[in-house]
């Protein structure tokens, strides 16, 4: 059963609520996330990325959801929120666009099956295999975010 809080919480406009921009305390994540070069775009309608992290991966879909831990405590704690990712992810696709991320031309089952390896294990295998195989194609030797990705 749905309660009032729920009800709060359904009632939200995300677009609204995101383009308040970010809290203070995200900047510094943000910009490092933006020109990081670790995105990569799978799928343009809807927009569907990958955050290649550090220590783990993420999926971002449409600028309004990501399947990181902050933004499910945003979430959780307010009812609606973003996260560095999204507000970067934002930045980078947005009308005053500016950022680096890395484009790979996948079929739809590539990309469900990205999209099910991050939400199920917290990283893909796909994506790096077939970034590996682009970068090899392209004759590049290494697959390190600088070498590999698009200024934007």
């Amino acid at each position: 059963m749905i309660g009032e809080e729920d009800e709060k919480i359904l009632d939200l406009d995300v677009e609204e609520e995101l383009s308040k921009g970010p809290p203070p305390e995200l900047e510094q994540r943000i910009q490092y996330a933006a020109n990081s070069g670790r995105f990569v775009l799978l799928w343009r309608d809807p927009l569907i990325l990958v955050y290649l992290g550090e220590n783990g991966d993420y999926v971002i879909v449409d600028g309004v959801y990501c399947s990181c831990e902050g933004f499910a405590r945003r979430v959780s704690r307010r009812g609606i929120g973003g996260c560095s990712h999204i507000y970067a992810a934002r930045r980078i696709f947005g009308e005053n666009s500016g950022g680096r991320y890395r484009v790979v031309e996948a079929s739809l089952e590539e990309v469900v099956l990205i999209v099910w390896e991050v939400l199920t294990g917290g990283l893909t295998h796909t994506l790096r295999k077939i970034l590996y195989l682009q970068d090899k194609i392209q004759g590049r030797e290494s697959s390190s975010g600088d070498e590999t990705s698009k200024d934007r």
